[in-house]
């Protein structure tokens, strides 16, 4: 008997007990019945389990369980399940995406029973945090372990935006998984781009940081038989995370993307330096220019931080990925230069601030939400 069939009774009897309770309980023979059945306690054990039940399907809406969910997080890529990084996956990692997975809670549903549009940010800001604690947390220690006017000054990662796109409605209870990415960076801003996706449509074709994910304990088994050839050819085609045909568009419930700026106290980290001190790009060719074209952000060259010194050679060193792609430092820029073609709408928003008419116009009124 599943999970679902022993919640049946409880639920009933909570809906008879309920609809008693509103009624003339003495002269309610349903009622009456639960209870010889239950006993003289049944219905506080029932109202009990109800309210244990309600608080664990909407766990993590309660209050303050989205710091819970946070610092979570922070312990767990820290600490438990820190990355792993590896002189075959550094700079073929850094556009891999990362897939967290949740679903709709029954306080998450608005009136139209579906999850409400304001629910969807506290999800995306979990599984945000998880890829930048992957990719970027080495490159923080780093540079942080670098002394700055005198000082050992951390060095911290800070959201500046964040825009979502709304396609498919997410019923209540239904589960989905979050698959979030590096999608570009400019001389001041990383972007990072998230899809809302439905559970079990879509798979990539490995993990690199958990190559036995998805395994059963057979095929970790009976691994160690192929031939070195055989598990060349499939680690190749399995850790680069790209599908040979293109996603099912159907399945993604919501898009969404968000800017992100590396800080040392009041100066700003050049998103190249940051994922070069992580061991996330390839070695730079001698030709290329210094930094990345400065579109989304107003930093001035003086304020971003002077390029990086060069890092350990195995962690920078090219990848080859999936049909022969070679992961160096032209790949990543071709990746980059095309994430921006989407990127440079977002940095357009900036210019939202002077569509503020402020105390130029006259205002259609002005209402209180609370009454105080």
């Amino acid at each position: 008997m599943n999970a679902a069939a022993h919640l049946k009774p409880i639920i009933l009897s909570g809906l008879v007990l309920s609809a008693a309770a509103i009624t003339n309980q003495g002269s309610n023979p349903l009622y009456n019945q639960v209870l010889r059945v239950l006993g003289q306690n049944g219905a506080k054990r029932i109202w009990r389990a109800l309210c244990v039940l309600f608080l664990l399907l909407n766990l993590k809406s309660l209050p303050f369980f989205w710091h819970v969910r946070i610092f979570t997080t922070l312990i767990d890529r820290s600490y438990i399940r820190p990355s792993k990084f590896t002189p075959e996956n550094g700079p073929r990692a850094l556009f891999q995406p990362l897939i967290t997975s949740s679903r709709t809670t029954l306080l998450e549903t608005d009136y139209n029973l579906h999850k409400s549009n304001s629910t969807y940010f506290s999800d995306l800001d979990i599984s945000r945090l998880h890829l930048m604690l992957c990719l970027f947390q080495k490159g923080c220690e780093k540079l942080g372990a670098e002394k700055w006017e005198g000082a050992y000054v951390p060095v911290k990662v800070y959201l500046g935006g964040v825009t979502c796109t709304f396609r498919r409605e997410i019923k209540p209870f239904e589960p989905y998984d979050i698959w979030s990415r590096v999608l570009c960076w400019d001389r001041k801003w990383i972007y990072i781009v998230s899809h809302i996706v439905k559970k079990g449509v879509v798979k990539p074709k490995g993990y690199t940081f958990q190559p036995n994910k998805g395994k059963r304990w057979t095929d970790r088994l009976f691994a160690k038989a192929k031939s070195s050839n055989q598990q060349s050819a499939a680690g190749s085609h399995l850790q680069n995370g790209i599908s040979d045909g293109q996603p099912p568009h159907d399945a993604i419930f919501a898009t969404s993307i968000a800017k992100y700026v590396a800080k040392r106290g009041r100066l700003t980290i050049g998103p190249e330096r940051l994922l070069d001190a992580a061991g996330l790009l390839p070695p730079k060719p001698a030709q290329a220019p210094d930094g990345s074209t400065n579109i989304g952000g107003s930093a001035s060259v003086n304020e971003l931080s002077s390029p990086a010194e060069s890092v350990e050679p195995q962690l920078n060193s090219g990848t080859i990925g999936l049909l022969g792609e070679v992961w160096d430092w032209d790949r990543i820029e071709a990746e980059r230069l095309e994430g921006m073609k989407v990127a440079d709408h977002m940095a357009g928003l900036d210019g939202l601030l002077g569509a503020f008419t402020g105390d130029t116009r006259a205002a259609l009124g002005r209402y209180k939400e609370l009454p105080w």
